[in-house]
This record gives C-alpha cells, sequence and structure tokens, in this order.
C-alpha cells in the first residue's frame, strides 16, 4: 500500500492498530503511532485515537495510554471505556476508579462494559459493599440489566475478599443461564480454595459448554487422575499438544519456549538456586489450577521460566513482555514475583487467565488468578 503509494485513512489504521494488541507488539505499536503522527492522523479521529489506547494497554504501556487519552478533545463513552478497562487489566483499581467518576462528572453514562470493568477494579480495591451496591443498583440508576459478565465480576469480587459462600450463592441465584466467562470465574474460585469435588464440577461443566477447549481437557483429566479416577475419561494426550508454551521478543525478533525446553538450563538452574537459597519455596502446589499443565518434575521446566532467563540473558531491557498459552502456575508466578525484585526489572505475562504485571516483588493480579 505504501509503496503504490496510497494513503492511508482511518479505516487502515482500524484494521491494522486491533493486530498489534499484545505484549511482543510493543515496539510495533509506538512505530505505528509514530507513522499516524506524520501522516496527521493521530488527534482527529477519535475511533482510531481509541484503538491506539487499546493497543498501548495491551502491549505493556499503560503509561502510553492514559497519556493518549488526557489528550484526546473529544472523549466518547468508548474512549472512556478503553481507559478504565486498561486501567483494571493493568491491576490499576485506584486509577480506574478515579476515571469512572470523572465520566460521570463530565456527563457521559456509563453502559455494560463500563460497570463490568468498575466492579472489577472494586474487586481489586476490597471494596465489596461498594460493588455490591453498584451490582444491585445498576439497573436502575444507568438502566443496564446484569450480564454474564457483571456475574463474573462479582464472583471474582467474593472471591478476592475470600467470601467463597457468597459466591456460590450469588451464582445459585442468577437468573440467567451461566457462559463461560461465569464458570470461569468459579473455576479460579474453587481451584484457589484447593477444593478438589468443587473444582472437578466446575471443570465439567466449563466443558458442557466450550468441549474443545484443550485447557479445561487437560485441567479435567489431570484432576481425574488426582481423584484416584481409573476410568478417566479424559486420558491426557501423548503428542504434547497441551503443554506451555511462551513467546517474548527481544530486538526486533520473537522467540518462542515450549515446556521442558531446557537451551538455558545453566542460566535457569542458577536463578532458581539463588532463589531457593533466599528463601522462595517452589516445590510445593498451591492451587488445583495448576494441574492444567504438566508437573515440573522429570527435569521439566516451565517455559515461563525459560522466557525469563532468556531475557536476563540476551537484553538490558528494564521491561519484560512474555505472552503463555496457559495459565501460570503458582511456582512460576512466585519465580516472576521474586526475579523482579533482584533484577530490577518490571515482567508483563500475559496468560490465558489475565495480564500479570508484576513489580518490585509483588503482581497486579493480587495473587489471585
Amino acid at each position: 500500500m505504501q509503496r503504490v503509494p496510497v494513503r492511508p485513512n482511518s479505516v487502515t489504521y482500524l484494521s491494522i492498530v486491533p493486530a498489534l494488541e499484545n505484549l511482543v507488539c510493543s515496539s510495533k505499536v509506538r512505530e505505528m503511532h509514530g507513522f499516524m503522527i506524520r501522516t496527521g492522523l493521530e488527534y482527529v479521529c477519535t475511533p482510531v485515537t481509541n484503538a491506539l489506547i487499546n493497543a498501548y494497554s495491551k502491549s505493556g504501556n499503560l503509561n502510553s495510554a492514559l497519556a493518549l487519552f488526557n489528550l484526546l478533545s473529544i472523549r466518547t463513552q468508548i474512549s472512556w471505556n478503553c481507559i478504565i478497562g486498561s486501567c483494571v487489566f493493568h491491576g490499576d483499581a485506584c486509577t480506574a476508579l478515579k476515571l469512572f467518576s470523572e465520566m460521570r462528572k463530565h456527563g457521559v453514562l456509563p453502559n455494560h462494559t463500563t460497570l463490568s470493568s468498575v466492579i472489577t477494579a472494586y474487586g481489586l480495591e476490597g471494596l465489596v459493599r461498594e460493588g455490591e451496591e453498584l451490582f444491585s443498583s445498576m439497573s436502575e440508576q444507568y438502566g443496564v440489566n446484569p450480564n454474564c459478565r457483571h456475574y463474573a465480576s462479582m464472583i471474582n469480587l467474593y472471591c478476592l475478599a475470600d467470601r467463597l459462600n457468597d459466591a456460590q450463592n450469588l451464582f445459585h441465584r442468577m437468573p440467567i443461564e451461566p457462559d463461560k466467562e461465569v464458570w470461569d470465574a468459579l473455576l479460579k474460585a474453587a481451584g484457589m480454595n484447593s477444593d478438589l469435588e468443587f473444582t472437578t464440577h466446575i471443570a465439567e461443566n466449563l466443558l458442557k459448554v466450550e468441549p474443545w477447549d484443550l485447557r479445561t481437557q487437560k485441567l479435567l483429566s489431570n484432576l481425574y487422575n488426582l481423584a484416584g479416577n481409573l476410568k478417566n475419561p479424559l486420558a491426557p494426550s501423548k503428542d504434547g499438544s497441551s503443554h506451555g508454551r511462551c513467546y517474548t521478543e527481544v530486538w526486533n525478533n520473537v522467540y518462542g519456549f515450549p515446556t521442558g525446553d531446557l537451551h538455558l538450563k545453566t542460566k535457569l538452574g542458577e536463578l532458581i538456586e539463588v532463589a531457593i537459597d533466599s528463601g522462595l519455596e517452589l516445590s510445593q502446589v498451591s492451587s488445583l489450577l495448576d494441574y492444567e499443565e504438566v508437573r515440573e518434575e522429570n527435569g521439566r521446566v516451565h517455559s515461563e521460566k525459560e522466557a525469563i532467563a532468556f531475557q536476563i540473558l540476551n537484553s538490558t531491557r528494564k521491561v519484560i513482555r512474555i505472552i503463555k498459552n496457559g495459565r501460570v502456575c503458582t511456582h512460576c508466578h512466585a519465580f516472576a514475583k521474586w526475579v523482579c525484585k533482584l533484577h530490577n526489572r518490571e515482567i508483563f505475562i500475559k496468560d490465558s487467565s489475565r495480564l500479570h504485571r508484576f513489580n518490585d516483588g509483588e503482581c497486579s493480579c493480587r495473587d489471585y488468578w
């Protein structure tokens, strides 16, 4: 298109920018933004700016997303949803709630997307009462009837506050059929509370909703084995297709790491040895959801550890960005928190559950994912 040459317009950018909404494309988002500035379309078209805000956020750059939002002269409902959702995505619930307050002051009505993000933000901040009040009044106050996404957000809110019974009661009172998002929220709650029977029950129902989901099949198969079910109807495949894989970018090249790859055994061994010496425990499973992926045994190493070691060896960048096709286990989560603090790095890992932002030994997920 550029060779012809044909000048790109807003439709062109709205087609391209969403393709950059992942952690390994952070440099490409900046390149695309720079190209827009040169063509004079950056702040003229609000939909394009909204798309850029999303792309910056999902590529791990919330500060740029916030800066871009602050430059918007016309802020639509979609603009507010983009930036509030971006803050929640990064675990910055405090900023999300401040923006929600600003949104109402500017006379912009929230919709179902806004309210789902705000309930999630209340959960991250531990504001259970405020979340309950919004959920119970949203229909009357904003004309938005709760859908499955709102119920999933409320279930997560209760579970973050360690109120699993309230989460289950809300689920049983649902006037609508639960979808994948609701079952996922319940599965997360059951798994983190190590309730094998309840976790298995939820996983079975989740598989009914999406019978083709390989992640749920793998988890359920391992839960059956854990419960001693000798007639496992979901025997795991031997081709390794359900093993985890990570991707990370260094100097404009994307590298993939499968679970069990030991190319970085020496460096990784050094990191783990120092971690254990400093008191980090990597031997215990604290969530049943860890059984989604093959255990780290018989010399196997999960792919996110390999990707982190590769970045430490090959890049001096302060920010490490990793994508994983499955859920980060508790071992690797603890390891990432330790590495980010010891090596003064900020680590982003986008797994199948959420975005994890590790900084100074803490994670944006509040250790609940």
